[in-house]
């Protein structure tokens, strides 16, 4: 039993090393975070400075 725990951890740290952090480029603010494979455009409106973002999430620059 201990060791299906342990398993299911090591698949919890390999989902969380994989993430993309995209923040907004006029204020810094998070606007989203990417965890898995995805492509296409997206438009979002930045909450603290109310500016439209256009993110292509094909882009894999990652933060480490």
């Amino acid at each position: 039993m201990i060791e299906t725990g342990s398993r299911q951890v090591k698949k919890a740290e390999r989902i969380t090393g994989a993430r993309v952090i995209r923040k907004c480029p006029y204020c810094g603010r998070k606007l989203y975070e990417k965890l898995g494979r995805c492509d296409g455009e997206i438009q979002i409106k930045c909450q603290k400075c109310g500016r439209l973002v256009n993110m292509n999430l094909a882009l894999r620059k990652a933060r480490i």
